[in-house]
């Protein structure tokens, strides 16, 4: 597999992060994410060929209900909203469909305009859409002015 284009604005930090390019650069990465997908019964073709994977029937996106700021995305609302449209299970028992889920659009700091879509939702079953759509308008906060920049990662844990 051809390792992945130089990834921008990744190149600085310390050694882990060093290690982590190197191994992208080199398709080591990719290669191991190959025999992941083929441990767990998957095609790895579709690495490089997505059109491979399962497509949902329906999309529906969930528009900004008012113009403003995105400030929250809030992840167990979505995570839970994605495990209705039968993305993830609730019990074991429960059967995966791989072809649903939730595509974020607007994040947060980003400004939107009443319509415009926050999200695009793949589904197969309108009644598995009506738990979960509750649950992605509450994911997302719209405020009139922007909220301030948050840091993406808050500390580190050493053992």
């Amino acid at each position: 597999m051809p390792p992945l284009p130089a990834l921008s604005g990744v190149r600085t930090g310390g050694p882990r992060r060093g290690l982590a390019c190197e191994a992208i650069d080199s398709g080591a990465a990719m290669q191991k994410f190959a025999e992941v997908i083929t441990a767990q019964g998957g095609d790895p073709r579709v690495l490089e060929r997505p059109g491979l994977l399962p497509r949902a029937r329906y999309q529906e996106e969930l528009p900004a209900p008012r113009s403003g700021y995105v400030t929250v995305c809030d992840a167990l609302n979505v995570g839970t909203a994605a495990m209705r449209l039968g993305a993830g299970r609730e019990r074991k028992e429960d059967r995966i469909d791989p072809a649903v889920g939730i595509t974020i659009v607007a994040k947060p700091g980003e400004r939107v305009d009443e319509g415009q879509p926050l999200a695009r939702i793949s589904f197969n079953d309108e009644g598995r859409l009506a738990m979960a759509r509750p649950l992605l308008k509450r994911a997302f906060h719209i405020a009139t002015i922007p909220a301030g920049r948050q840091q993406l990662i808050l500390g580190e844990v050493r053992s």
